[in-house]
């Protein structure tokens, strides 16, 4: 029976006793080359008393990597660290990413954990983007920072625009949250309220820990005033709103993202809510992209797409726009990425490294958000 010899690569032919090796064509089609895998390490808070910002967040960069993976844009893996948002909790998660993990980026979500990280990053050389931190201009407090994330002074100052050209609101009091992302929200609503002739009666603070703001309260509507500018986060602020309500201001108030956020509204309740003025970062549903995102999460999850999530999916694609692109370091090649097709819409990614998405201005009405206006 005759034997049949088949080469792969190589035909062999014998002829009196010499083998001859004759090379075949190679294939002009070669599978196009994985690119090297990234090491994404996230400090986020999965425990504790805002561990549904992490879960929002870690939900929006699951479902970004399945994507990525499923039309193989990208490599990545994320390793997940639980800040319980601690700042020295934050800290020992960083180190352990950089020392153990070997992460080639680090993610981090919130303004107390995150601002104590960058000495360490800047120090390391390691790029950092920061998510859920509204604190003013904090890319200029290093090199190795990006932010994606709505900004507290840039919300108050369109605010304060809309509360004096629109509501025609000439004396205001305000009540702020005592940390970076309060002082500048503060200092920007002072600003451009003054500066459009509105007066200032009353400024008032309160810790994010607090559980009683009447006495601030009271302080500021005896100055009479028109409306109140109450920037917060979490169940303080859900409180202060509350409180503002029960002593019977009648006033206008005006208040920040935290009013975009279900969970927030739920502890405020309904009647604290209603016809409150606010901020926050505005999808807009007329780009595909936009479009995209928000189905798939919803046939994901089951629910309309929180804005944190929308953010996380973004990093996840601009990391994964970001390995395709030339260059010595993954730092280097997030600065190439110049503009991204997002769950915001087309978003251009600017020199200081800190993106600026639209803020729409909206009102709460028969318990359902209006949307009044949006600002590039």
């Amino acid at each position: 029976m005759k034997k049949r010899w088949i080469g792969i690569g190589l035909a062999i032919i014998v002829l009196g006793g010499v083998v001859w090796f004759i090379p075949q064509k190679k294939s002009t089609s070669e599978a196009p080359k994985t690119p090297e895998e990234i090491k994404i390490g996230a400090i986020l808070p999965l425990t504790g008393k805002v561990a549904v910002f992490g879960e929002w967040i870690k939900n929006g960069m699951e479902m970004a990597l399945e994507c990525a993976r499923k039309e193989k844009n990208g490599n990545m893996v994320v390793i997940y660290e639980d800040s319980r948002m601690d700042a020295k909790t934050g800290v020992l998660a960083l180190n352990k990413l950089l020392t153990v993990d070997k992460v080639d980026i680090v993610v981090s979500a919130m303004s107390k954990v995150s601002i104590p990280l960058i000495p360490i990053v800047e120090k390391k050389q390691m790029p950092l983007i920061l998510l859920d931190v509204t604190y003013p201009q904090i890319t200029q407090k290093g090199k190795m920072l990006f932010r994606h994330f709505i900004q507290s002074d840039r919300e108050a100052s369109i605010l304060a625009k809309h509360a004096i050209t629109y509501l025609k609101i000439k004396r205001a009091g305000v009540l702020y949250v005592n940390d970076e992302a309060g002082l500048g929200a503060k200092e920007a609503f002072l600003r451009v309220f003054s500066k459009l002739g509105g007066e200032i009666s009353q400024v008032e603070n309160f810790d994010f820990t607090a559980t009683d703001m009447k006495s601030q309260i009271s302080k500021i509507m005896s100055a009479q005033v028109d409306a109140i500018y109450l920037f917060g986060n979490g169940p303080s602020w859900a409180v202060c709103l509350k409180q503002i309500r029960e002593l019977g201001y009648s006033g206008k108030i005006l208040t920040n993202t935290a009013m975009y956020i279900p969970n927030f509204r739920k502890l405020a309740g309904d009647s604290a809510i209603e016809g409150v003025y606010f901020t926050y970062p505005y999808m807009d549903l007329k780009y595909k992209s936009v479009q995209r995102f928000v189905e798939r999460y919803h046939k994901r999850y089951g629910f309309y797409p929180p804005i944190e999530s929308a953010y996380a999916w973004d990093i996840i694609h601009w990391i994964a726009k970001a390995q395709s692109l030339k260059g010595k370091s993954i730092y280097e090649k997030l600065l190439s990425v110049k503009e991204l097709s997002s769950a915001f819409g087309e978003i251009q990614i600017p020199e200081d490294r800190d993106i600026k998405t639209k803020v729409g201005i909206g009102v709460v009405k028969d318990g359902n958000i209006t949307t009044l206006s949006v600002q590039e």
